[in-house]
């Protein structure tokens, strides 16, 4: 039987996860603060875990990020797609201050990239010995 998170808990882990997408965004708690209409003190509040976000700050912070909602409710247990996500978020962050131009040749570069490393590994997977 799966057990129920307690409230704290859950505050804690989205609170994190906040934090970190801040961070990685390379985003102040003043400017995050800024951004949402609310005091750097309420940003700190809910980065410690001491005070829960709504539904709806979720949802305006997915948007603000551009992340799907579920990056801030990943487990432990899902630590590679965390990882993974938060490459992605990486590489986007470091690419948003470029041209669309440039963003689009990045994009096309590492689609490659992804493409031949998937068909490396299936003439890997069917090679003969």
């Amino acid at each position: 039987m799966n057990e129920i998170l307690s409230e704290d808990y859950c505050n804690q882990k989205i609170g994190w996860q906040l934090k970190s997408i801040r961070q990685m965004r390379r985003m102040t708690q003043k400017t995050l603060a800024h951004n949402l209409n609310k005091g750097i003190t309420s940003i700190q509040r809910y980065e410690d875990g001491a005070v829960g976000l709504s539904a709806t700050q979720i949802y305006q912070l997915s948007i603000l990020f551009s992340i799907p909602v579920g990056y801030f409710f990943c487990e432990e247990d899902d630590v590679h797609i965390a990882h993974s996500d938060r490459n992605t978020i990486k590489v986007a962050s470091v690419l948003a201050d470029y041209p669309k131009d440039v963003r689009n040749a990045a994009l096309r570069f590492l689609v490659a990239i992804g493409d031949s490393y998937k068909e490396s590994k299936n003439k890997e997977r069917y090679k003969i010995f």
